[in-house]
């Protein structure tokens, strides 16, 4: 009789031939079972040899406990599940079978194109999704009904969608009734073991369809570069970018969701590090200091991230390379490496979001150039005592209920004739591009709809001996037109702020733009030169 089965399903590399490749260096400790020729079609199952472990809290539960404490131990099966079915090599992954499996030879984009082909799309039921304009940003959001994708907010400027999970079409509902597409496929179909094949048969067939067009087109903004000499010149980028030390255009970003209430840290180092709990690829400077030099691909490729967790005594390795988040502009292409994989930026994409914000004036106030060593905090103390009309509130905190009580910038120096509001940062990494927009954007919020905040904020005025009528107490008497949020950037480099963007913080400034505006405020924008002796 047939059952419900969860199946795991990856697709590897076209170029993959023998099964056992496919396992990950180092991992020997497995049995090898044949399938039986009733199958007809060609495969192996890799049981792993499960091993035992004490929990590292039995100690601390032994030191409180009159009694030996004997029972307790961590165990972890995994198995694999090998096809070849149309010349492609399938992987099933059972327990903890995918972590066996090599990551660089998983097929990133079948998982999710997959299902975006098999699924109707009235019954989507949660959505996986990284913003664009902050990579770091992961979103999960789950319906407690079957939904349109309408109704998951997705943005298809700031996007990139990483996982579905929906119903079945009803004219592939054979293969279960729900399916969840991200590196793999996810579903659960009526079968028995000799089914399988030919389930792979209808996965590899909807992973080369053009369907998800229809609905989807606009994933394709960025768009999987798959040529390898292309792939290898990128990465040749990637590697000096990390020899350089960069902190503008890559960044470590954990690939999925970190269940935070188990995590106890991450290191480099499978057992002896000291965990850490955010990543931070300065650190991963500091720990290969002295052999950042003789980086390359197979180098990186067998570098670690060690995930702690309370459940599981030891640290889970996760490949280095999964977490790296890289821009580059390479040959009039702007190409991301972000979650494992390559991406080409559709050119129409890039131009509409340069087209939009290209237009932007440039603030008129005087500015003074940046010394060569200040600090943000300096630059500011000195950009306002340049100019009487100036006044500091870096770190000059007002209070706001409308962000629960929190206390925010307003701005770092405030014009008070020109009504301006400037936001200064250096040019360093993306986090920091990300704040500076995030700043201006909840001031001028809280300016707009928090009555306790333009309290607070005139009474702060009046305390510093300007005049409280820069905004009114009213909110009916604001008008935001008479306000200029301005960013301001100090860079190195002698141009243009629009042009001392990378691509993915540009879209952040765009959708910050698009939120200012529709409120009502002017939005100008400087780039302030550091002096480089």
């Amino acid at each position: 009789m047939k059952k419900n089965h969860k199946l795991s399903v990856f697709l590897l590399k076209s170029y993959l031939k023998d099964f056992t490749n496919a396992l990950k260096e180092g991992f020997n400790d497995y049995e090898e079972h044949k399938i039986k020729t009733q199958a007809n079609a060609e495969g192996l199952i890799i049981i792993g040899i499960t091993r035992t472990n004490p929990p590292s809290w039995e100690q601390l539960l032994q030191e409180g406990s009159q009694t030996k404490i004997t029972s307790l131990k961590n165990a972890s099966n995994r198995a694999v599940l090998f096809f070849k079915v149309k010349g492609r090599v399938f992987a099933i992954a059972f327990g903890y079978g995918k972590h066996i499996i090599k990551e660089e030879l998983i097929e990133r984009d079948f998982g999710l194109r997959t299902a975006l082909n098999l699924l109707d799309s009235e019954k989507f039921i949660s959505i996986d999704k990284a913003n664009l304009s902050d990579m770091a940003l992961l979103t999960k959001m789950q319906s407690s009904r079957k939904s349109r994708p309408e109704a998951f907010n997705l943005d298809v400027i700031s996007d990139l969608l990483r996982g579905v999970t929906a119903g079945i079409s009803k004219s592939s509902n054979d293969l279960g009734s729900i399916i969840t597409g991200n590196e793999g496929v996810y579903l659960s179909p009526k079968i028995n073991f000799f089914d399988i094949p030919d389930k792979l048969k209808k996965l590899i067939k909807a992973y080369e369809s053009e369907k998800y067009k229809e609905n989807f087109d606009w994933i394709d903004n960025l768009k999987e570069e798959k040529n390898p000499k292309l792939i290898d010149q990128l990465r040749d980028l990637l590697i000096e970018a990390l020899k350089n030390e960069d902190t503008t255009n890559i960044h470590l970003a954990s690939p999925n969701i970190i269940n935070w209430e188990n995590y106890e840290g991450y290191a480099y180092s499978s057992v002896n590090d000291d965990l850490k709990m955010d990543l931070d690829i300065s650190d991963f400077y500091l720990y290969k200091a002295d052999k950042l030099q003789d980086l390359n691909w197979d180098v990186i490729k067998r570098l670690s991230i060690y995930l702690k967790y309370v459940n599981n005594e030891i640290r889970a390795s996760a490949p280095f390379w999964r977490f790296i988040n890289f821009e580059v502009e390479y040959k009039d292409a702007i190409y991301l490496f972000t979650l494992g994989k390559w991406y080409q930026i559709n050119k129409n994409y890039v131009d509409d979001i340069r087209n939009y914000v290209k237009g932007i004036e440039e603030s008129q106030l005087n500015y003074i150039p940046c010394a060569k060593d200040a600090s943000e905090g300096e630059y500011n103390e000195l950009l306002a005592a340049s100019n009487k009309d100036y006044l500091l509130f870096d770190k000059n905190l007002v209070k706001s209920d409308y962000y629960n009580r929190s206390n925010i910038e307003v701005c770092d120096v405030l014009s008070i004739s020109n009504k301006e509001f400037i936001h200064v940062k250096p040019r360093s990494s993306s986090s920091t591009l990300s704040h500076l927009f995030a700043q201006g954007r909840i001031s001028s919020t809280a300016i707009l709809r928090d009555d306790s905040f333009r309290k607070n904020f005139r009474a702060r005025l009046g305390k510093m001996k300007a005049t409280r009528n820069i905004v009114p107490l009213d909110r009916k008497q604001l008008k935001p037109s008479e306000y200029t949020i301005t960013f301001a950037l100090i860079d190195k480099k002698d141009r243009s702020f629009i042009d001392a963007l990378p691509f993915f913080s540009l879209i952040n400034f765009r959708l910050t733009l698009e939120s200012l505006i529709e409120q009502g405020f002017k939005v100008k924008v400087k780039n302030i030169l550091r002096n480089n002796t």
